[in-house]
C-alpha cells in the first residue's frame, strides 16, 4: 500500500503518512519502504536480493546527525535499528 498524495509506501504514525503528514488509515511496514528510502537517500548504503542487483533492497545502512541507521529484511520481516516502530524509526530519521 502507498500513500496517495506522495506515493511513498503507507507507513503511518497519528494517522498520518509519516512523509507528507496525508491522513491514511492502513498502515502494512511494507519491505518496499527500504527499496523507496535508498531511491531518496542518496547516502544509504544498500545490499539487493538477486544477483542482478536490481530486485528489491533487503539491506540499508546509513548516518544521519551522527546517529546510525540499520534496516534488513529477514523471512520478510522487516527488522530496524535502533529498535522501533516503522513510523518513529522513519520519524527519527528524517528529523
Amino acid at each position: 500500500m502507498r500513500c496517495e498524495t506522495c506515493g511513498a509506501p503507507a507507513v503511518v504514525r497519528n494517522g498520518a503518512c509519516v512523509f507528507c503528514r496525508t491522513p491514511i488509515r492502513d498502515s502494512d511496514a511494507p519491505v518496499e519502504l527500504l527499496s523507496y528510502l535508498s531511491a531518496h537517500l542518496p547516502s544509504a548504503r544498500t545490499r539487493r536480493f538477486g544477483i542482478v542487483r536490481k530486485g528489491h533492497v533487503r539491506k540499508l545502512e546509513l548516518t544521519a546527525d551522527g546517529e546510525r541507521f540499520r534496516a534488513r529484511v529477514v523471512r520478510g520481516a522487516l527488522l530496524l535499528e535502533p529498535d522501533l516502530q516503522p513510523a518513529q524509526w522513519v520519524e527519527r530519521l528524517l528529523e
